[in-house]
């Protein structure tokens, strides 16, 4: 419903996009391919992926119609769009690509354009800071567990949800998502879909 609403330009997905047994939803994949923006689609892993199988995970990911970047930047013509591993990954020895930002972005060509960086987790290379735009995370579904989470998560994280000004013209901004981690319940933790929009200046 909200695709169908605000019909965006690009989606992304920062990872965690699916938990369990990934074969048996097969339909959400069909539903997600149905999603067709003009810009594509882009997805990083997130941790969930790595316990649950990093294979099937990506088959699945692929299947919905993503792009998945995996150590990567892809030019779009007026941005670009990287994305690493999840660092969760060196615990399965399944690690593709640079999975530190800074390493990805430091030669990265064209960096005089809008650079959207995809990462699960909102943890962050300070030195990469000033080589992005707009960083993308998830993880933290808002803390989920209120006030449990929105006491530790800011101890371990950039920043819990929302919007985070970190200087020399990096943003980050974090998704609650809609889904849960463990229990499926959420408390005082609503989720979202955000919807930026990125003006010329």
């Amino acid at each position: 419903k909200v695709y169908n609403a605000y019909k965006p330009d690009i989606l992304v997905s920062t990872g965690d996009l699916v938990d369990g047994n990934m074969k048996r939803k097969d339909g959400l994949a069909v539903a997600l391919a149905e999603m067709d923006p003009p810009m594509g689609k882009f997805a990083v892993l997130g941790n969930h992926e790595y316990y649950r199988g990093v294979d099937q995970a990506v088959e699945f990911t692929k299947s919905a119609g993503f792009k998945l970047l995996r150590g990567e930047v892809i030019d779009l013509g007026f941005m670009l769009v990287a994305g690493v591993d999840d660092d969760d990954c060196r615990l399965f020895n399944a690690c593709i690509g640079p999975i530190n930002e800074y390493e990805l972005l430091k030669d990265a060509p064209n960096r005089d354009k809008f650079v959207l960086l995809l990462k699960h987790k909102p943890r962050l290379d300070k030195r990469a800071v000033g080589m992005f735009d707009l960083m993308l995370s998830g993880h933290t579904h808002g803390g989920v567990y209120y006030p449990v989470g929105k006491f530790i998560i800011p101890k371990l994280f950039e920043a819990n949800a929302g919007w985070v000004d970190l200087g020399k013209g990096s943003y980050l901004f974090v998704s609650r998502g809609v889904g849960t981690g463990g229990p499926p319940m959420r408390l005082l933790a609503p989720p979202d879909v955000a919807i930026i929009d990125i003006v010329k200046k």
